[in-house]
């Protein structure tokens, strides 16, 4: 008797400790797992390839911005969303009235786009055309769309049908409609 009671508690007490450390390998292997899968979303990256494309950005359902170019490379990472347009880029900055005439319009040869932060960053050959026939040319333009600021501090030149001015630098607005430059030159005709 004593030898089968002793038999059914060495059961129970094998089964308790295999249950046990089977419990013990499952909790290290979801930890295991957590940390690799922790480790891992800190470098995970997708990207997807466009050619010949044509995007819009929406705002209170009119369109803000809309973005053309032969070619562009979405990313998504945890910290940053970046879109880079290349090929001929061609931006639109709607006007918020009903009539909706463009504010303006960029033209350079790259561009990218930090979603998470509306800022735009033009490179290359960058050309903006104000709807008061104001022209902006320079090598880099960096616009904040939540503000619709601009800025430079590269060579710019900004012609209208009147005036020509050169300088090193700008701020000012999408629209060209106020502006600053450094370091200028420039001639203006006067009557």
């Amino acid at each position: 008797m004593c030898s089968r009671s002793f038999l059914t508690v060495f059961q129970w007490m094998f089964f308790f400790l295999l249950t046990l450390s089977l419990w013990s390998c499952t909790s290290d292997k979801e930890q295991d797992q957590k940390k690799i899968s922790d480790a891992l979303s800190d470098t995970l990256t997708s990207s997807s390839e466009s050619w010949d494309v044509t995007v819009s950005i929406f705002e209170e359902e009119l369109p803000k911005v809309t973005i053309q170019a032969g070619y562009a490379i979405s990313t998504q990472e945890i910290e940053k969303n970046t879109s880079r347009f290349k090929d001929s880029v061609f931006v639109t900055v709607w006007d918020s009235t009903t009539t909706r005439p463009p504010a303006s319009t960029i033209q350079c040869d790259e561009a990218l786009y930090n979603s998470k932060e509306a800022i735009f960053e033009c490179f290359g050959g960058v050309v903006v055309r104000s709807g008061e026939e104001k022209v902006l040319r320079t090598e880099y333009l960096l616009w904040t769309q939540e503000s619709g600021e601009i800025f430079s501090d590269r060579f710019v030149t900004i012609t209208t049908e009147e005036d020509s001015l050169t300088g090193y630098g700008i701020t000012g607005t999408e629209d060209l409609s106020t502006y600053t430059l450094t370091k200028v030159k420039g001639s203006v005709e006067t009557d």
